[in-house]
């Protein structure tokens, strides 16, 4: 927030001075002649100085770009280090209480069980998706990034609520990811 409102006031700055610079020939009188050759003359010396403070802006903002690009963009990570990597990221986002995470055989899914506030289960699906190039380039500025996320697989039937841990089981494992990914 407080960058943009630099940013508003430097480019703000194109239309102050050459108002700024009109108002210094008419007070004083730096443009003799006809009625309105003081407001031509202050137009023209604005513009120039919006011209010499263009050129002092590029160049600023020609070094920063130059100090920034130093840091160099990490390579994206092998696929089977990115697995490894995001096992057990990313638990905390949820609500409710975590009971048990159960990977498939490649750990690229996860069925997550969660218990709420009433004491009900009920379990999410996660399949692990990973950043393509672009996306990476423009994330890895940021240290604190990971090279892939946990995505919810939504199942068109709804979410199903369970009183114990057995009945979830049974029903996590008549559904066709489980049979598939897990058996």
């Amino acid at each position: 927030m407080k960058k943009n409102i630099i940013n508003i006031l430097m480019y703000s700055l194109f239309i102050i001075i050459p108002v700024i610079s009109v108002l210094f020939c008419i007070s004083f009188k730096l443009a003799q002649g006809e009625k309105n050759e003081e407001i031509v003359f202050g137009i023209m010396v604005g513009l120039v100085l919006d011209f010499i403070y263009s050129i002092i802006l590029l160049s600023v903002s020609l070094f920063i770009n130059k100090k920034n690009k130093s840091k160099p963009i990490p390579t994206m990570p092998p696929w089977n280090e990115i697995v490894e990597l995001m096992h057990d990221k990313n638990l905390d986002l949820f609500c409710d209480e975590i009971i048990n995470v159960i990977y498939s055989k490649d750990n690229t899914m996860r069925y997550v069980i969660l218990k709420n506030k009433k004491g009900l289960l009920r379990y999410k699906l996660e399949v692990l998706h990973q950043f393509d190039e672009e996306a990476w380039q423009y994330l890895c500025m940021n240290n604190d990034v990971l090279p892939a996320m946990w995505e919810s697989h939504y199942d068109k039937s709804g979410v199903s609520l369970f009183v114990n841990e057995e009945e979830l089981m049974k029903d996590l494992k008549s559904r066709s990811e489980y049979k598939i990914y897990y058996i």
